[in-house]
């Protein structure tokens, strides 16, 4: 399945991609609406992830950046130990390139460069 950049992505076509993925690793995918974020304190356009689940909490931007976030928690968890040894700021961008490289080269998913730039910025959330 190729799915190009340029492509406005859909929401279904995204929450099956992420299930199927799900399944193949045996890891529970979690959506939450707009209220369940907000009830359950998680912050909006983030995502989480625990060894064996994925929490994506409501997103306002498109589902690209919902797929790209779901890639960078599941690096979070196939290599829970490969990247514990830098200090957190690493880890993330460490994790990010990988869940880019996981999506392109396992499921001929790429990612447009706003939607890479938005990532990868967001590492520099843990830089105090």
């Amino acid at each position: 399945m190729i799915i190009k950049s340029t492509r406005i992505f859909h929401l279904n076509k995204i929450n099956n991609i992420m299930n199927d993925i799900t399944k193949q690793y045996h890891i529970k995918l979690i959506l939450l609406s707009e209220d369940e974020t907000n009830k359950n304190n998680y912050e909006i356009n983030h995502a989480y992830s625990t060894n064996n689940e994925i929490i994506i909490a409501y997103f306002t931007l498109s589902p690209e950046y919902i797929l790209i976030t779901f890639f960078h928690e599941l690096s979070h968890i196939i290599n829970l130990n490969n990247f514990k040894q830098y200090n957190k700021f690493i880890e993330e961008l460490n994790v990010s390139i990988f869940g880019i490289n996981l999506a392109k080269d396992k499921y001929n998913i790429t990612f447009n460069d706003d939607v890479i730039k938005w990532l990868i910025q967001q590492s520099f959330t843990y830089c105090h």
